[in-house]
């Protein structure tokens, strides 16, 4: 096989190499103290999400009328059509009695991404960004490759 062949064949090799990522990591912590920052919390630990899924944080907070006590928690996953919510602005006495209100957001911008108290919510992966520009920059190569050892 001669240097030109080689070349091609390495370019290929490392795109196929760069396509097989890991999918989107999240923190998952569901325990008493998730509201803490997950890289100090030995209960939070990284996970690898399936395909499509993304990570969300889930603040939940309700009201006891019975013990006039307030419950509230905060859960960190991988989520399948995850969706932004907020309640807490329209938060009645009664819904935050009856149902609880809860504050959902979502993220599969960069790995981890659900560790912050406020979240990126820009839904592109970097994964399948650097997929398609290693994509570009073998095509590319290719072509150079290419055209300098045969000529075309």
């Amino acid at each position: 096989m001669d240097v030109c062949s080689l070349l091609v064949l390495h370019l290929w090799g490392l795109l196929l190499f760069l396509g097989a990522g890991e999918g989107l990591n999240c923190w998952h912590c569901i325990a008493e103290n998730c509201d803490q920052n997950p890289e100090d919390n030995y209960k939070a630990y990284k996970t690898e999400c399936q395909p499509g899924q993304q990570c969300q944080k889930v603040y939940f907070k309700m009201k006891s009328d019975v013990k006039a006590t307030e419950y509230s928690s905060t859960v960190r996953s991988c989520a399948e059509q995850c969706q932004d919510q907020d309640d807490f602005p329209n938060c009645t006495e009664w819904q935050s009695i009856t149902r609880g209100c809860v504050r959902r957001s979502c993220c599969s911008d960069d790995d981890l991404c659900n560790a912050a108290h406020t979240l990126h919510h820009q839904h592109q992966h970097h994964t399948l960004i650097t997929m398609w520009l290693g994509l570009l920059v073998m095509v590319m190569a290719s072509l150079v490759a290419g055209s300098a050892c045969w000529g075309s």
